[in-house]
């Protein structure tokens, strides 16, 4: 199994590197604790409980360090996260670690100097080694960097109505009741957990993985006990790429177009993930439109204009048009027999002056 080469490391590390008399307690304390949980990623046979590698790559980067004052500068006490940086390794996004591990809740070992870097170095880039296809966030990040985007022509933040904690419009309020109605096919997200759409940044290659995410996921929020039986089966049939079919729907209406239907017809997701804030499961994304339809002619921006293309132009196209940044968050109806997305976020941006912001329109209410 790829943990058990890790485990090993860390082992003769204890036995043969540790010195007892001068190295700080809690460096040992550190290695147990990760040890263990890589022990208990082991499931049985060739399975590893990818949930586990998500908490082991968390807890290193939390690690207190204390680093040493110099001429330039004092000591200061900072995390192995900043070291890790600084010696290029990726890190989790900081929405997939805004919650303690499960490991560091009941206990607060004293800082490490910072020359132990090297040893959990080490082990951060040997798990991003063997679980990388599981990385999903590795690849967002990558994608992110990749895209190159021109001067804004207008940026828009949707607010929520006075005394609502929600962004609700017509198109909005349609994607929230589409997707409060439970699919018909189970676990019809597990196509999507395994591609690219990521919980916690990861993603699963077989449905025990997903399965364990998901378990994982849920047992970090803090929804009543007796709800997180609805949210799981939720999450399972409904948690998938229909989460960002609000941008369809908002293109559709003639939100940016004066309401001249437009249909989005190709676009790229640059990130899109379940985590946990302040215990509620958040749902984040942000894609970007490189090409839409408008009055049946195909567009795509050209040096901040709009201009038509032929269909096989289509995917050609590397100058976005829009992006849309949003973040969703998971409630429950009123009478506790619903789960209901709520779009907390919503930021547009476009690339071309022939979109318009939005016209201020009626507040609706959901019809379930």
């Amino acid at each position: 199994m790829k943990v058990d080469k890790i485990i090993e490391y860390i082992e003769d590390f204890i036995a043969n590197k540790l010195n007892k008399k001068s190295d700080i307690e809690s460096l040992e304390f550190h290695l147990y604790v990760i040890k263990s949980i890589l022990k208990e990623s082991k499931v049985g046979g060739t399975e590893e409980n990818i949930a586990k590698i998500h908490e082991a790559l968390h807890y290193i980067e939390g690690i207190k360090i204390q680093t040493k004052p110099s001429f330039f500068s004092d000591g200061k006490l900072t995390t192995m996260e900043e070291l890790l940086l600084s010696h290029g390794e990726v890190l989790l996004p900081e929405h997939d670690k805004s919650f303690l591990p499960l490991t560091v809740l009941h206990y607060n070992p004293a800082p490490l100097p910072e020359k132990h870097h090297k040893i959990f170095g080490t082990i951060h880039a040997s798990l991003r080694f063997y679980f990388k296809e599981h990385l999903q966030y590795e690849r967002d990040e990558s994608n992110l960097k990749s895209n190159k985007f021109p001067k804004a022509a207008w940026s828009f933040s949707y607010l929520p109505e006075e005394d609502e904690e929600e962004i609700l419009n017509q198109p909005i309020g349609k994607w929230q009741n589409l997707l409060m109605m439970l699919s018909d096919t189970p676990k019809k997200a597990y196509v999507d957990f395994t591609r690219d759409t990521s919980i916690l940044g990861m993603v699963g290659k077989t449905e025990k993985d997903v399965d364990r995410l998901l378990d994982y996921l849920i047992f970090l929020s803090d929804y009543k006990e007796e709800d997180k039986a609805m949210l799981m089966g939720w999450l399972q049939n409904n948690g998938g790429q229909e989460n960002n079919r609000f941008i369809d729907l908002l293109l559709m209406s003639g939100e940016y177009t004066h309401g001249v239907l437009t249909d989005n017809c190709y676009s790229q997701c640059l990130l899109m993930d379940w985590c946990i804030e302040n215990g509620k499961i958040v749902f984040n994304c942000d894609v970007i439109s490189y090409t839409v339809q408008i009055n049946g002619e195909l567009k795509a921006n050209d040096k901040g204009s709009l201009i038509v293309i032929e269909p096989e132009e289509m995917k050609t196209r590397s100058t976005p048009i829009l992006r849309f940044q949003a973040k969703i968050q998971l409630e429950l109806t009123e009478d506790n027999l619903l789960v209901k997305p709520t779009m907390v976020n919503l930021n547009v941006t476009s690339f071309t002056n022939d979109l318009f912001l939005p016209e201020k329109k009626p507040t609706v209410t959901s019809t379930l």
